[in-house]
């Protein structure tokens, strides 16, 4: 038939190269010009193709080239998580892997941040300057406390697209998503108090326990769909647990993401038990299902949820701007944010708030979703061609970051180790939990643009993983 022979080219032309993972293909239309044949023809090829797993369609889009890896690669099986709450202990060696992260003579596989040439870098510095330029003033008078009120009715309109339906005044601007989770939790807990979390869960949130004299409770959570309620309802019942911390949407490390049901599952459970939840959003602008998907706030009928995002990951780390929605925990988290650092600075405020006043930040996220859709599809491409076999990792639902299990119970931080002999910079799974669980897990990230010298990386690693392997071999 003449669809399969149009399809049998197609394939062809996927298979030598001219089109990669996550690339988009050529529209319907263009190809029954450039082949000649009906647009019937083409649909039929296309379909066929869909059909087979080859390539996938996309509304409003178009059709684009699948990645290889999900049928070639098993998704990671995470071990069993402590069984009781635990002090963190990860202080220390976490300060010394943020140091690699932040050198910018190492190849950045490690840190989950954007690369400065694909943020708006030069229409920022506009803005901070025009705010310099009209408000002169603005560096030497304090901002308010919960944050400047341009910032926080754009702020409130973003929420919109997250499905949570808030006011200006219901935001507190804070220095970051970090300093955001940490007035979350200091608002519902206090020393020696349990946080749940999940297990792997980002290191950030357990140096926040830690400084905070608090415990954490792991609780396992699945590289697909995130934390198991099953086992957080266990918990529940057997631990003192006052509030709960997690990432339904693109998680990091894992880049799991929980399906609209199972967000009201757990807010339904939460009910239940009468908790808060930490809702940490960060990544969720990147999930590669084509859309922002709605927050598990979006869900919160009686403001248990405080959820907590920032620009870091879409546009200016160095900013230091986030947010906290609190809910009911308004007054609390206003206080806290009053007695820590009295406000946020005024000029990033108010540069961002122009900026997103210009109404660029929607197409921006658009573009830097499509790219991180296509860099996570050659990651994985790359990890499954330069690692050694029995190598798996997760299959992220979207964000900058993936999660990677080596063969053979390999030390993912001798790994780090070498890498950074090497000059690249990895982080070890150790980190992201409380007992430094995950010995034999790295975090990679592809929040940089994809090189040539980021692919020689990834075959670094892998070549380095290969001689742990051999040496493994002969010690044995």
């Amino acid at each position: 038939m003449l669809y399969e022979q149009i399809a049998e080219t197609v394939r062809e032309q996927i298979a030598t190269g001219l089109y990669g993972p996550g690339d988009r293909l050529v529209s319907v239309r263009r190809l029954a010009s450039e082949q000649g044949i009906s647009v019937s023809t083409a649909v039929q090829a296309y379909q066929l193709l869909e059909d087979q797993g080859v390539i996938e369609a996309r509304p409003q889009s178009g059709y684009y080239v699948r990645g290889r890896l999900s049928s070639a690669m098993p998704t990671t099986r995470l071990p069993k998580p402590a069984s009781r709450p635990m002090k963190v202990s990860t202080g220390e060696m976490i300060m010394d892997v943020l140091e690699t992260l932040k050198d910018p003579s190492l190849v950045p596989l490690g840190a989950a941040q954007p690369a400065s040439d694909l943020l708006p870098v030069a229409a920022l510095n506009r803005c901070v300057a025009d705010v310099l330029r009209r408000q002169p003033n603005a560096l030497f008078r304090y901002e308010s406390t919960t944050g400047n009120a341009e910032l926080r009715l754009q702020i409130a309109h973003l929420m919109l697209q997250a499905g949570v339906d808030c006011a200006a005044d219901d935001i507190v601007v804070t220095n970051g998503g970090q300093e955001a989770m940490l007035l979350a939790i200091r608002a519902v807990a206090e020393p020696g108090d349990v946080i749940a979390v999940e297990s792997p869960t980002y290191y950030g949130v357990l140096q926040a326990i830690q400084s905070l004299g608090m415990k954490a409770l792991e609780i396992p959570t699945d590289a697909k769909e995130g934390m198991s309620l099953d086992a957080l309802k266990l918990a529940l019942e057997q631990w003192p647990i006052k509030a709960v911390f997690a990432m339904p949407t693109c998680s990091n490390p894992l880049g799991s993401s929980m399906p609209e049901e199972k967000k009201q599952a757990l807010l339904q459970l939460l009910r239940e038990h009468d908790l808060p939840l930490i809702e940490n959003d960060e990544h969720a602008e990147f999930a590669s299902a084509g859309s922002r998907p709605r927050a598990a706030k979006h869900h919160d009928h009686d403001g248990r949820v405080l959820l907590c995002t920032s620009f870091s990951k879409t546009l200016a780390p160095g900013c230091r701007v986030g947010w906290i929605v609190p809910g009911r925990y308004l007054e609390q988290v206003t206080y806290l944010k009053y007695v820590s650092n009295l406000a946020t600075p005024s000029l990033t405020q108010r540069g961002i708030a122009q900026f997103l006043n210009g109404g660029g930040y929607e197409r921006h996220v658009r573009k830097l979703r499509q790219l991180y859709v296509r860099q996570q599809e050659r990651l994985s491409q790359a990890i499954f061609h330069y690692f050694p076999p029995g190598t798996k990792s997760s299959h992220p639902a979207g964000g900058m970051v993936t999660w990677v299990e080596l063969p053979n119970k390999l030390s993912g931080f001798e790994l780090y180790k070498r890498a950074l002999e090497k000059g690249i910079s990895i982080v070890p799974g150790r980190l992201f939990s409380v007992q430094n669980k995950y010995e034999h897990f790295i975090r990679l990230s592809c929040g940089g643009s994809w090189t040539p010298e980021i692919e020689r990386a990834v075959a670094t690693l892998g070549q380095l993983a290969q001689q742990m392997l051999q040496a493994q071999a002969t010690k044995t």
